[in-house]
């Protein structure tokens, strides 16, 4: 009977025990260490009841058994350690140790939370609760990953997802530290220029997207991304984020305006055009609503960099490609002249450079029977006080080639070409024919 009220005292103890550390939130595997308040009983032993506090050295003292180590033990362990050294006195003891205060540690949090410093907690305080004493995290500049410093040893741990993952044990002198976000630079053609912070994994799309888009002027095919110094070509797939590249800290994202051309002379559309870089002057033509009927193809003056160069685009010139601050001028090749007078389609015509007075006329389909062409006046540029008569008739150009009379035509010129005042003697000999037949009818022979 004895016996039997032994063992069944000895399994209340046991129960206890593990009641005693579940009621006090004692995880199993905390560890005693000096500021733990600690109550230790023995059973049927109301004597040898003691609360004591556990000092620098990491011992305490209990009676019949005096000094004992109790650092980085469990309360298990011990128990079950005094249990052995008092079965010299006892028989059969049965030990409960329970925390009564937990000791307290002193941790730093620095970084991108409310309140950085050193804090006291618990000893059996997680990393979450130690950010939670600082106040929190600063949710649009924290990093998801931080990192807690133990010993010279740093282990990383997730911040960003409450609940998931392990969340560390605390020690003394821990420091906990909560980086800001990656940093990154936008400059050049985008809604929003400046600064951004990031989470890590983030793609070039999104932070485009972060930074308003890109505006019209972006010249996409020569962006780069500027990482260590050295620049990374960029293409469609990392804006579309087909590409895998990923973002990093202080990484600057640069996109340039397209150059800058200006096309003058006789375009449809004269004026400053943003263009990419590799627009040839084809294209650029075509974008300013190409030649003239005016324009000369094979003179257009390319200017760079205080450098000029004559392009003939019959000849490749259009296939040149441009950069930034070019300048195209396309001059005047075809000139308009007024044709007018006993020509047959009197009018203003385009004549190639250096056509002459002859070609003018041609292209007017000719002269009339009327023309005197010996007198034909030329008004330069339009000036009819500028004049100038001209002798083409029957003696000269027609029958002795000669040139000198027959001058090559600017713009603006009106080429005039008289009526003859000279009798029609074919006219006449009609008239005069019919005058001899009414003098027959009416007169007699």
């Amino acid at each position: 009977m004895i016996e039997k009220t032994q063992k069944l005292a000895k399994t209340a103890a046991l129960s206890i025990v593990i009641f005693t550390v579940t009621m006090g939130c004692i995880a199993s595997q905390y560890k005693l260490g000096p500021g733990d308040n600690l109550r230790i009983g023995v059973w049927g032993h109301e004597d040898l009841k003691t609360e004591t506090i556990v000092r620098p050295d990491g011992m305490i003292s209990f009676p019949l058994i005096g000094d004992c180590s109790v650092r980085g033990l469990t309360p298990q362990e011990l128990a079950a350690d005094l249990e052995l050294r008092l079965a010299t006195y006892i028989k059969r003891p049965a030990v409960t140790v329970s925390v009564q205060q937990f000791r307290q540690i002193q941790v730093q949090v620095l970084g991108e939370v409310a309140r950085p410093g050193q804090y006291n907690l618990i000893a059996t305080s997680k990393a979450s609760q130690a950010i939670a004493a600082a106040g929190g995290l600063l949710g649009d500049r924290a990093a998801a990953t931080a990192s807690l410093t133990r010993q010279g040893k740093t282990i990383p741990f997730a911040v960003d997802k409450p609940g998931q993952g392990e969340d560390l044990s605390l020690e003394d002198g821990d420091l906990i530290h909560v980086p800001t976000k990656p940093q990154v630079t936008v400059l050049g053609e985008v809604a929003r220029p400046g600064l951004y912070l990031i989470d890590k994994g983030t793609r070039l799309s999104e932070l485009l997207a972060q930074a308003g888009g890109t505006t019209s002027l972006a010249d996409q095919g020569q962006a780069q991304l500027i990482r260590k110094g050295q620049g990374i070509p960029l293409t469609r797939a990392h804006f579309s984020g087909q590409s895998k590249l990923e973002l990093l800290d202080k990484d600057t994202l640069f996109l340039p305006p397209m150059p800058q051309i200006v096309l003058r002379g006789e375009v449809a559309k004269p004026g400053t055009y943003r263009l990419p870089v590799g627009t040839t002057v084809f294209t650029a033509l075509a974008l300013a609503g190409d030649l003239t009927e005016k324009a000369d193809p094979k003179q257009i003056t390319l200017s760079r960099q205080g450098k000029t160069q004559i392009l003939d685009l019959t000849a490749g010139g259009g296939e040149i490609q441009l950069l930034s601050d070019d300048r195209l001028e396309i001059p005047r090749g075809r000139r308009e002249v007024l044709v007018l007078g006993q020509v047959r389609t009197p009018g203003a015509y385009l004549l190639p450079p250096l056509s002459s007075v002859l070609d003018a006329i041609a292209l007017a389909g000719g002269t009339t029977d009327k023309a005197q062409t010996e007198k034909i006046r030329i008004y330069s540029k339009g000036d009819l006080d500028a004049q100038k008569v001209l002798a083409l008739g029957q003696d000269r150009l027609l029958f002795e080639g000669e040139l000198s009379v027959n001058p090559a035509l600017g713009e603006g010129d009106i080429v005039f070409v008289p009526e003859s005042k000279r009798l029609d003697w074919v006219k006449l000999g009609t008239v005069l024919g019919v005058f001899r037949i009414l003098q027959e009818i009416f007169i007699g022979k």
